[in-house]
């Protein structure tokens, strides 16, 4: 579907002129991709989903030498308060910890690595293209995975495979199109609803119930990218003519 509607605008969709940066997304989204899933084998929906916010760390660190970004000394402590977040909810050394929370966090890092690349990119590419290539990149990684894993899956399963498959196409091109006209850092705080979403779906679905950690948790890492995202929208408006802002924004 991609590539036909690629097409009618008279553009072939496997042209892109940064094909190297498309491949290393791809891979980054595939590798996500199997350790969120492989992650959720033995945590609850909400805390992984939870853990992987720890990503804006990941991209403010990765925006600055990939993106060329300036990030000030209150979004880095932003990002730090994030990562406390994010330990609450894991609470490592404790007889709650699970050495399968460290799944979700390496996932959040090739997930930053894939925001980041997509904004790399965005500039020479359109979002169709950049689909494209991904599902090319996956569908090639992932063929080479199938024959030594595949179990023959029933009705329900493939009904809900291709469910799966449109809802993350939907916002995938959605993510691309986000990332096309706004920095990384900015738009990164706004998907932390996925943590209430997260938690209600698994909450009717699997009748877990998060935690009080899991809850303080998620408020220290929502307040972390709530602050990151006012911090960016001051930066984005000009100070006014002949007034030097204090010390500048940082």
């Amino acid at each position: 579907a991609l590539v036909r509607a690629h097409l009618k605008r008279g553009a072939s969709p496997f042209r892109s002129a940064r094909p190297g940066l498309q491949v290393v997304r791809g891979l980054a989204l595939v590798a996500s991709s199997l350790l969120f899933l492989a992650g959720l084998r033995s945590l609850p929906v909400a805390e992984i989903t939870a853990i992987a916010f720890v990503s804006p760390i990941f991209v403010t660190a990765l925006s600055i030498p990939v993106l060329g970004e300036k990030v000030g000394a209150r979004r880095w402590i932003a990002a730090l308060i994030g990562l406390v977040g994010v330990l609450i909810i894991v609470r490592p050394g404790t007889s709650a910890f699970q050495t399968a929370a460290i799944l979700p966090i390496v996932s959040a890092l090739f997930w930053a690595a894939a925001l980041v690349v997509t904004r790399k990119i965005n500039g020479y590419d359109a979002p169709q293209t950049t689909m494209t290539w991904s599902a090319i990149v996956g569908f090639v990684v992932l063929s080479a995975v199938v024959p030594f894993v595949w179990e023959t899956p029933n009705l329900t399963q493939v009904a809900v495979g291709a469910a799966i498959g449109l809802i993350s196409t939907a916002g995938h091109w959605i993510v691309t199109i986000a990332y096309r006209h706004a920095p990384a850092s900015t738009l990164v705080p706004f998907s932390y609803t996925q943590i209430i979403w997260a938690g209600l779906l698994g909450f009717l679905f699997f009748g877990t119930v998060p935690d009080a950690y899991m809850g303080l948790g998620v408020l220290v890492i929502c307040g972390s990218g709530l602050y990151t995202a006012h911090r960016e929208r001051m930066r984005s408006v000009p100070a006014p003519t002949g007034v030097l802002p204090a010390g500048g924004v940082r």
